[in-house]
């Protein structure tokens, strides 16, 4: 038995199927965005993070799949939550996110409407998104 659970946990580590916690998986998404440390995203750094590391082809919009790709391959999120959290995410439902959705994701993610989106701000729009955020929901499958 203590070879199976070793080989399971070594084919694991080789093929990278690691999945974080949804908190990680936030402040290391903060991390990613926040580019200058100051407690703020600007529309450029949203921008940046999302077209700069998903848009895999550069052509100006994030397909589902090149999404779903990026965001697994960098946070260990599962493929059905980062599924989820696209649809969450594409405002206009049409199968991709663009700078459209960038931009009104942004007005959404400004609670306070004072046109800065803190770090506070920015964890709590991903929770609020992604489907093991505050919907109670068992995320361990």
């Amino acid at each position: 038995m203590k070879s199976l659970a070793l080989c399971v946990s070594l084919i694991a580590c080789v093929f990278g199927v690691t999945h974080n916690d949804l908190a990680t998986i936030v402040e290391m998404v903060i991390v990613d965005t926040d580019v200058d440390r100051d407690g703020f995203i600007s529309e450029a750094e949203l921008q940046s993070e999302f077209l700069g590391r998903f848009d895999s082809n550069n052509d100006g919009i994030i397909v589902k799949n090149e999404f779903i790709h990026g965001w697994t391959t960098r946070y260990g999120d599962k493929h059905h939550h980062t599924e989820e959290f696209f649809n969450n995410i594409d405002l206009n439902g049409n199968g991709m996110i663009d700078t459209a959705d960038i931009e009104g994701n942004m007005v959404v993610i400004d609670t306070n409407a004072d046109t800065l989106i803190s770090v506070d701000e920015y964890r709590a729009f991903i929770l609020a998104k992604h489907p093991c955020g505050d919907h109670g929901l068992d995320c361990t499958a």
